[in-house]
């Protein structure tokens, strides 16, 4: 009863001890992060695209991250975190930029006023800002165009050449071109339209594709790191053997003495050895017959069979002299 207590308990403190140490694992980095970063807020009249993992930029510096975007009532909540070390005034401003034409967004902050930022209130709508989004203005673009009357522009533009027409040399030839240009916009009003509709569709291509493109080049960059840590690794490796090598030749060389007897002693061996070659294989092959006979003699028994006279007389000299019969 008592042993299967003591299993028990060792059986619950490991499991504990297994517990804490996984939670050790999982919330001490989390504390480390949370120590040493403080959280900001920011309100903005929309979020323009700015998701969570997006940059903190201070002075054009990298230095934090957005960690959530959240509607709150009629304004877009971004919340982000900074380093302690990084200092904010009370009256810090926050904008959201472009930071690729593929319409990738950052949080710029502008430092300012005394004292310091407030972790517990977010940067009021005032003082933040948001950008131009690249497909709303082609679409507002595509509207625009598409609602001008052309043919209406067009009369516009030719009165105008008309009644300059009598004007200076140099008057008229501005006119004649703009005239030029209202033909050139009522003959191609279609594939103009065509355009800007085209270019809104890539435009919207573009930004719905932002993530995939963003995961390419991430994975891109992974690839590129692999490959440098690849080369470190077999540099260091070139590096060991160029190494090795040296060792080696010293060796060798405050070795000579010893290593060029050596070396000829085992020249004059395996050159007796191959001259005695044939010699060393017809021992070989005598010693399995002399091996079985010896076999014979002794298996019997602890004793040993000797057949007289064979064993003092060869078998042809008693064929010769008719002693052995059933000679051959």
């Amino acid at each position: 009863m008592r042993r299967e207590r003591s299993s028990r308990f060792i059986g619950l403190v490991g499991t504990a001890a297994l517990i804490a140490a996984v939670a050790g694992v999982i919330l001490l980095p989390r504390a480390s992060f949370l120590s040493s970063n403080r959280s900001y807020s920011a309100n903005f009249a929309q979020a323009a695209g700015l998701s969570s993992g997006d940059d903190v930029r201070v002075a054009g510096i990298p230095e934090g991250s957005v960690t959530g975007v959240h509607l709150d009532r009629d304004l877009i909540r971004v919340d982000f975190t900074l380093p302690k070390s990084v200092r904010l005034g009370a009256a810090t401003t926050a904008s959201i930029e472009v930071a690729t034409l593929l319409g990738t967004k950052y949080v710029e902050l502008a430092p300012a006023g005394p004292g310091s930022l407030s972790t517990s209130s977010p940067i009021p709508l005032s003082r933040t800002r948001v950008p131009f989004d690249l497909a709303d203005v082609t679409n507002g673009l595509s509207h625009t165009v598409g609602g001008l009357d052309i043919p209406t522009l067009r009369r516009a533009l030719r009165t105008v050449s008309n009644t300059f027409a009598h004007t200076p040399s140099a008057t008229r030839r501005l006119l004649r071109g703009v005239a030029g240009i209202s033909r050139v916009i009522g003959t191609r009003h279609s594939q103009l339209q065509e355009l800007i509709v085209s270019t809104r569709d890539v435009t919207a291509t573009l930004v719905a594709q932002r993530h995939s493109l963003d995961a390419l080049f991430t994975d891109a960059d992974e690839v590129l790191a692999t490959l440098h840590a690849r080369r470190v690794i077999i540099r260091s490796i070139l590096q060991d053997a160029s190494r090795l090598g040296s060792q080696l030749d010293r060796l060798i060389t405050h070795n000579k003495a010893t290593l060029g007897p050596l070396l000829d002693r085992l020249h004059v061996v395996t050159t007796l050895l191959h001259h005695d070659d044939h010699v060393l294989a017809r021992a070989i092959e005598l010693l399995a017959p002399a091996s079985r006979g010896l076999t014979d003699a002794t298996g019997d028994g602890p004793y040993i069979d000797i057949n007289l006279p064979y064993l003092f007389v060869p078998d042809n000299v008693l064929c010769g002299f008719s002693i052995a019969t059933e000679c051959r």
